[in-house]
């Protein structure tokens, strides 16, 4: 690609020194039009050549040294606008006509007047971006937009902020922009900022860019403001077909009941000696002709031990496997916390607990946004399950991707619900 963008210029350049020679030997002839136009057609062939050598000029060391945050882009119409500055200076120069002449003084006086105006605009703003406290993946969520203008007299027309970034996983992030028709002197300018990352992981604010074309659209000129701040990113939690088929598979446990000293009904059942008399259910005992007593069901029923595997399968897809699995255990947990299910968390060292009302969901999820693969070890052993303090009562909820034959030791098991992750 470089050498055929040199190539081209090489080409371009010749073809210009050729227009120029042909150029001067039209007027020499008297031949006015041809010259003019030959004049014209190389300043379009050298402005070609300044657009395709400028990089690798830009890129060379003593120019990075003298690299500033600020930048600008030439716009469609200010391409447009460029041209017709080289037409009229085509002109002038080759008529000698002083109207021509002011012409073009009045096109390049508006030029270097567009530029500076927005240069003038973008100076002396303050930035702020600040995101909600809770963010997942593939989740549109909303951020807070500031630009405070400093200037004491001058306003600022026409702003556009926007952002870039990259996370430590390599997120991909959907930023729109935020548009400010104008900032006055000390006052701030405040919106939403729509934002959507694609995967986990911590966002690095690398830079914020702040626009302006105003007046003209000549020229567009742009400032960057590192920020310097880490967001992060949990898990995506939305809903698929292997997440409602785990809570399916669950659905009994979930929705069973079991005898305790709530307030709703289990069931009726015919009295036993000794029992409280205040249980007794008079009008069942007057239908069946024996004493019945109301039994109330146990609240504290739904609980569930999670054990993650952070081991990396084997495969050329098994990143792509492990993240599914990231992703399914993350929408289940959240789940799971929305049905009022006591979780207890097990991954590598570590367990965390999680009740119904508590925020100890968002420490599972924190663990599952930061989780890293670790590379399968000859004869490795999967996650020991998290301690049980009422055996028989906690369900089990494997994730992993590596193969079931790879979990000898929970076979055997009975009485609990075992996933492992498939493609």
């Amino acid at each position: 690609m470089v050498n055929r963008r040199l190539q081209y210029a090489v080409i371009l350049l010749v073809a210009a020194v050729s227009l120029a020679a042909g150029a001067r030997a039209s007027f020499l002839q008297e031949l006015d039009r041809l010259g003019t136009l030959t004049v014209v057609l190389a300043l379009i062939l050298c402005c070609a050549v300044i657009y395709l050598c400028a990089p690798f000029v830009a890129r060379s060391g003593r120019l990075r040294r003298l690299r500033l945050p600020l930048g600008f882009r030439i716009t469609r119409q200010g391409g447009v606008f460029l041209v017709a500055v080289l037409a009229v200076a085509g002109a002038a120069l080759a008529s000698a006509n002083n109207l021509f002449y002011l012409m073009l003084s009045c096109l390049l006086a508006a030029m270097v007047l567009s530029g500076l105006v927005s240069r003038l605009g973008l100076a002396g703003l303050q930035l702020n971006i600040s995101f909600p406290r809770h963010l997942f993946a593939n989740q549109r969520s909303l951020a807070q937009v500031s630009v405070r203008n400093l200037k004491r007299w001058m306003p600022s027309f026409s702003i556009w902020v926007g952002a870039t970034g990259a996370s430590r996983l390599g997120t991909d992030v959907t930023m729109e922009e935020f548009y400010c028709p104008m900032i006055t002197a000390g006052s701030v300018a405040v919106g939403s900022l729509p934002v959507t990352f694609a995967h986990r992981g911590i966002f690095h604010h690398r830079a914020v860019w702040l626009r302006s074309g105003f007046p003209f659209s000549f020229v567009e000129r742009r400032t960057r403001l590192d920020l310097g701040r880490e967001v992060l990113i949990y898990p995506s939690i939305e809903s698929s077909a292997e997440v409602e088929g785990i809570l399916n598979g669950l659905g009994p446990w979930l929705q069973g009941s079991a005898p305790g000293d709530s307030h709703d009904l289990y069931r009726i059942r015919p009295s036993i000696p000794g029992e409280n008399a205040r249980f007794l259910d008079w009008k069942s005992s007057a239908r069946v002709g024996e004493l019945m007593v109301r039994e109330f069901s146990r609240e504290d029923h739904r609980r569930l031990n999670i054990v993650f595997d952070h081991l990396l399968p084997p495969g050329e897809n098994g990143r792509e496997r492990f993240e599914r699995v990231v992703d399914l255990c993350s929408a289940v947990v959240w789940r799971l916390h929305h049905l009022n299910a006591e979780i207890c968390f097990s991954a590598e060292d570590q367990t965390i607990l999680s009740s119904p009302n508590s925020g100890a969901v968002y420490q599972i999820l924190r663990y599952l946004a930061l989780v890293e693969p670790a590379a399968t070890a000859p004869g490795g052993q999967p996650p020991r399950p998290a301690p049980r303090s009422a055996p028989g009562e906690w369900f089990q909820l494997i994730f992993s991707a590596r193969p079931e034959a790879e979990w000898p030791a929970l076979q055997s098991s009975k009485g609990r619900y075992f996933f492992t992750e498939r493609l």
